[in-house]
């Protein structure tokens, strides 16, 4: 007969075969458990996948979504070109389907844009531009706000022409964003009237830099100029705003085409009809980081 000791230690032996062929009969059943780090597949505990980091080797936003266009669509745009189109000649209008149209010649897709993983498109001095027809002309008083990044490929005395709303080669009445030296005026924002030429100046733009520029104007506030989220300048609203027939909105030239070609890189470029606060601004530049 069998000492109580000898007893347990039989009894224990036998619990934990039984124990051993119930987990080995629940993994020949299927039912073993993935680790909690994460399946065999890479999948989350929850069974989703990560984000794959880019081709470039970074990471994604946290939540996956496109922050800066968030921020630009919650101020509803009239007109909006984001610049991720791999060729022309249609540039399209994310915010009121109005299509433009690049130049035969002259323009660069897919260059490197202002944010992470974004596309833009390249000016080359020339013979690119992209015309927008006669949308967007804010006469009279009406007040509006013209925002882009750019990046220039040079910074001398020749104006270049960023965005431009009637105002040809010569004299004539409209609105725009230009770039040059100091001595010719540095980054300038202008609206020209027959009551008077308003201006809101910053400093020059800085080679191979992207740089967000934002300018409003309100005829019950100013005309004023930002450079990456602070403002730099401002200037009197002056007259009313007239609409002659010929006048186009034009990007990276100057309706006329014979001078001021814009020589670089253009991003995310918006138009609003409402002059932007400075609080939604900032945003808009805090949202691109």
């Amino acid at each position: 007969m069998l000492s109580r000791a000898a007893y347990a230690i039989v009894l224990a032996a036998g619990l934990c075969a039984c124990s051993l062929l119930a987990d080995l009969g629940s993994l020949r059943e299927g039912d073993a458990r993935a680790p909690e780090e994460g399946g065999a597949d890479g999948s989350l505990p929850d069974g989703s996948l990560p984000d794959a980091p880019s081709p470039d080797g970074s990471l994604p936003p946290v939540d996956g979504g496109d922050v800066y266009g968030a921020a630009v669509r919650a101020d509803a745009p009239v007109l909006w070109l984001r610049f991720e189109e791999a060729s022309g000649p249609a540039a399209i209008d994310s915010a009121g389907g109005l299509d433009g149209a690049y130049s035969s010649s002259g323009v660069s897709f897919g260059r490197a844009g202002a944010m992470a993983g974004s596309r833009a498109v390249r000016f080359d001095g020339a013979t690119g531009r992209l015309t927008l027809g006669t949308r967007h002309p804010f006469t009279g008083t009406a007040s509006f706000s013209l925002e882009l990044w750019v990046n220039t490929e040079s910074v001398d005395d020749n104006v270049r022409r960023l965005l431009v709303r009637g105002v040809g080669d010569g004299a004539g009445t409209g609105y725009g964003i230009q770039s040059s030296s100091a001595a010719t005026g540095g980054l300038l924002f202008y609206r020209r009237t027959s009551g008077g030429e308003t201006y809101a100046l910053a400093p020059p733009l800085v080679v191979g830099q992207w740089t967000h520029v934002v300018v409003t104007f309100a005829q019950s506030d100013r005309a004023r100029i930002y450079t990456n989220g602070v403002e730099q300048g401002d200037g009197n609203p002056l007259g009313l705003l007239a609409d002659p027939s010929e006048s186009v909105l034009t990007v990276g030239d100057a309706p006329g085409g014979l001078f001021y070609k814009w020589l670089g890189a253009l991003d995310e470029v918006a138009i609003y009809d409402k002059a932007l606060t400075p609080q939604r601004i900032k945003a808009h530049f805090d949202a691109a980081k």
